[in-house]
C-alpha cells in the first residue's frame, strides 16, 4: 500500500471520528438540560406510578417471601429452665405456660433433648437485644441465662403458637 492511500485512510478516519466526537458532545449538552424525571421526582411531585409486570414475577416475588419467613438464622434465646430431675417435666411445663400467660408477645419453647427438659424464650437477633429481655425478666426468673441458637425471622414469629412444643419427651403410661 502506498504512503499517499495511507494517508488518504487516515484523514478519512479522522474525519469520521471527528464527526462521532461532535455527535456524542451534541447529545451530552442536550441530556445536561434534559428536566429532571427520575422517579424520585415524580414521587415527589405527587404523580401515581404504575409499574406492569408479568404475573409470574409475582408469584415469584411471594413464593420467596413465604420461604424466608421460616428460615432460621444466628440469634439468642433466653433459657428459663434447664433440669433432668424428678419432677423436671411438671415444672417445665408449668414455667412455659406461665410465661407465656405473662408475656403473650414473646415465644415460648419447650423441649426434651439429652434427657434434659428445657424451656426458651424469645427469638433475638443480637446478643444486646437478649440481654436487655434477661435484665427486664430477672425478677421472676432469676437463673435465666442468655443461650446461642438458631431463632425463627421475625416474621415467622407473628404467625406461630405462642408455645412451641420441640419434642415432648417420653410419654406418661398409665
Amino acid at each position: 500500500m502506498s504512503r499517499r492511500r495511507i494517508i488518504k485512510l487516515c484523514s478519512e478516519n479522522m474525519k469520521y471520528n471527528i464527526f462521532l466526537l461532535w455527535c456524542f458532545a451534541a447529545a451530552n449538552t442536550a441530556s445536561a438540560q434534559a428536566v429532571d424525571t427520575s422517579i424520585f421526582a415524580t414521587l415527589r411531585a405527587g404523580a401515581a406510578i404504575t409499574i406492569l409486570q408479568e404475573r409470574s414475577i409475582e408469584d415469584a416475588m411471594r413464593t420467596g417471601i413465604e420461604q424466608r419467613q421460616f428460615r432460621k438464622t444466628k440469634g439468642y434465646r433466653v433459657r428459663l429452665f434447664f433440669d433432668n430431675g424428678q419432677h423436671a417435666r411438671q415444672q417445665s411445663s408449668t414455667i412455659a405456660m406461665a410465661f407465656a400467660a405473662a408475656h403473650p408477645e414473646v415465644a415460648v419453647y419447650y423441649s426434651f433433648e439429652d434427657l434434659y427438659f428445657r424451656v426458651a424464650v424469645g427469638d433475638f437477633r443480637t446478643r444486646s437485644e437478649a440481654m436487655r429481655f434477661l435484665e427486664s425478666i430477672k425478677a421472676d426468673y432469676p437463673l435465666a441465662f442468655i443461650i446461642t441458637c438458631p431463632v425463627n425471622s421475625l416474621s415467622a414469629q407473628r404467625d406461630r403458637e405462642r408455645v412451641i412444643i420441640d419434642n415432648a419427651g417420653p410419654q406418661d403410661v398409665e
